[in-house]
This record gives structure tokens, C-alpha cells and sequence, in this order.
């Protein structure tokens, strides 16, 4: 049987391709879709609503993290925390937890 080995290197390059940053935004913006869907609505700020209070919503981004470009979904509100994993004083909704799950299955 064959065995492929690749640098750490060329994997790294290829991981960072824009190709590959390209795919991965492609299925940020599915789960984008989808979590805008089940996320909760009370003032706006959470989903990002024009109009909300003080700005928020669900974003994705590009971010450099210890030399290697990585694509997040992420949420600005300042309670996106505490809707995701709960407080004492209400349980956690996982909404990007859940979020992982949809992307995950396809």
C-alpha cells in the first residue's frame, strides 16, 4: 500500500488557499442561513434586525490565528454568550452549537 506524507508546510499553504477560504465561507453562509432561522427575536440585536437597539448579529469573518487563516461564524451581541451557554438564570439554547450539528450532517 502506498503512503502519501505531506509537509507541514504545503499543508498549511493549502489550508490557506483561497480556494479553500472560499469553500469554507460557502458553508459558513449555509449555516448563516440556517441559524438565522432558529435564533430567537425579542429586540433584534441577536439576528442583527436594522433598527435593534445596538448592533449584533451573526457575521462571518476570516481570521489570522497563529499564522493560519481560519473562517468563523460568529455573533457580535454582547448576550450571544449567555444565550449560548446559559446562566443560572436561563438554560443554554446552543444556537451555534446547533448551528455546528446542520453543518456537520451536510
Amino acid at each position: 500500500m502506498a503512503e502519501l506524507r505531506l509537509s507541514p508546510n504545503l499543508v498549511r499553504r493549502l489550508e490557506s488557499s483561497e480556494r479553500v477560504l472560499a469553500r469554507c465561507e460557502r458553508v459558513a453562509g449555509k449555516g448563516k442561513a440556517y441559524v438565522e432561522t432558529i435564533a430567537p427575536v425579542v429586540t433584534g440585536q441577536y439576528v442583527g434586525i436594522e433598527g435593534a437597539p445596538e448592533p449584533g448579529g451573526f457575521h462571518i469573518v476570516r481570521i489570522n490565528k497563529d499564522g493560519r487563516t481560519i473562517v468563523r461564524l460568529i455573533n457580535t451581541a454582547p448576550h450571544a454568550g449567555f444565550l449560548e451557554f446559559g446562566t443560572r438564570y436561563m438554560k443554554r439554547q446552543r444556537i451555534l452549537g446547533r448551528t455546528a450539528d446542520y453543518i456537520r450532517r451536510g
